[in-house]
């Protein structure tokens, strides 16, 4: 992981208290493997009522987990569907954290009209074709299809014909009512693949699976030791898991997969310096297993400063 650090400011007035904030960004190298064709995919999201729950949840988490598997040559759209589909993401490529703000906002709806999904989703990808991608439909529902076209033949059909022109459909089912049999036929007539999704945690499996070689942990289980001095007390602004440990707390970021970008925010709240000069605010511990080449575990220290300055603009 390559840490970098940005300090909104690096001089404060060395007679007031005082605001720092800090971002750290951390890259994951890339992931050794095959080159493969870019990636034109559109997920088609059921929000229909029989999502509600934990359904609509493991959804929304399994197509924010694609968001960070993709590479810069891939694009991705989002559609939701409950009585009618509604284009969340045009098919374009996306900085995870904003996007995923949009996907969680989905919420359950009213009935399941997953041809109208699918449809919209084969309109975004007829219409802005390149043709060295690859170009697919992901369907994440329970299958249970009860507007629109209905029946499984009529279903089939538009699947079918839809990879005559290139598009093929996957599906992933979600919730343990999931119709099996409708979801494997639209995945066969779609020549794509059918899953079992058991939630958002099984999601980037089932993805690397559906795109061979899309994308790899480099990293595992990351994580930054944000330890200040008494110069100062820190808040992290992100929304990642925190534990207290000996001389400040840790923040867990999970795993990376190949060239991730992870950022934490936080924010010093500097105490009156009362001596021109640096000023010491702590340092960043940062921890991960690496898994590019032998596994090993890795730290690296950074050191926070800021000057203090009598200087009345700052």
């Amino acid at each position: 992981m390559q840490p970098t650090i940005a300090l909104d400011r690096t001089l404060v007035a060395v007679n007031v208290d005082g605001i720092v904030h800090l971002m750290l960004e951390l890259t994951a190298p890339p992931a050794v493997g095959a080159e493969r064709a870019p990636i034109d995919a559109v997920v088609v999201l059921d929000r229909s009522g029989s999502m509600a729950g934990a359904p609509i949840h493991a959804v929304r988490e399994a197509t924010c987990n694609l968001l960070r598997l993709l590479g810069s040559e891939d694009r991705l759209g989002v559609v939701v569907f409950d009585d009618e589909a509604q284009m969340v993401l045009p098919l374009a490529s996306h900085e995870p954290d904003a996007a995923s703000v949009r996907i969680r906002a989905v919420e359950a709806g009213a009935s399941t009209n997953l041809s109208g999904g699918w449809l919209k989703g084969m309109e975004m990808l007829s219409g802005d074709v390149r043709p060295e991608a690859l170009r697919r439909i992901i369907v994440l529902t329970d299958g249970h299809a009860n507007a629109g076209v209905t029946d499984s033949l009529s279903l089939c059909g538009l699947m079918s014909a839809a990879r005559n022109q290139g598009i093929t459909t996957s599906t992933i089912g979600f919730d343990d009512g999931y119709d099996e049999v409708l979801l494997a036929a639209l995945a066969d007539a779609g020549a794509g693949n059918d899953y079992w999704c058991a939630g958002p945690d099984q999601a980037p499996q089932v993805f690397a699976a559906e795109f061979d070689g899309l994308a790899s942990v480099v990293a595992q289980n990351i994580s930054v030791e944000i330890r200040p001095t008494d110069a100062a007390e820190v808040a992290v602004l992100n929304e990642y898991p925190i534990v207290v440990v000996d001389g400040g707390f840790q923040v867990s970021l999970g795993d990376a997969y190949g060239g991730e970008r992870r950022r934490v925010v936080a924010m010093y709240r500097l105490n009156a310096p009362g001596a021109i000069g640096e000023v010491d605010l702590g340092e960043l511990v940062i921890r991960w297993a690496s898994m590019v080449g032998d596994v090993a575990l890795r730290t690296t220290t950074i050191s926070v400063k800021v000057n203090a300055t009598d200087d009345p603009g700052a």
